[in-house]
């Protein structure tokens, strides 16, 4: 009896390390939904006066991240649907080309990705 429950147990720990694994983009869903739920009460730790999901000042910024979250994640998710062989590259084809850049290639890489990221993030903000 205990011998199957520790098989069952391992069986299921295998499963959800899986997923875990092969499905990563989905993460993104579970902080945005946190964020979401919880920015009424984040935001009343900072004013006992502000709104829940008013559009202030200060409900801008946690809004824009739960967007930023929940897009993310889906593009990755209708990356992964949609252009399977694209995905598939990122995943295992991409470390090898990472590898044969120059550092000068890769500096611009670091500096660009944060840098969009970055301006998309206080776009969001500006247009909420």
């Amino acid at each position: 009896m205990i011998t199957k429950l520790i098989e069952y147990w391992q069986k299921l720990k295998a499963k959800a390390l899986w997923f875990i694994k092969d499905w990563s983009e989905v993460w993104a869903f579970i902080p945005a939904a946190i964020l979401f739920v919880y920015a009424a009460d984040i935001l009343r730790l900072k004013d006992e006066t502000a709104g829940g999901y008013d559009i202030g000042y200060m409900a801008k910024f946690i809004l824009a991240l739960v967007f930023m979250l929940a897009v993310s994640a889906s593009v990755w998710l209708g990356i992964r649907y949609n252009h399977p062989t694209v995905f598939k590259y990122g995943d295992t084809g991409f470390d090898d080309d990472w590898k044969n850049l120059t550092a000068w290639q890769r500096m611009r890489i670091y500096l660009l990705v944060p840098a969009v990221l970055f301006s998309l993030f206080v776009a969001l903000i500006m247009v909420l």
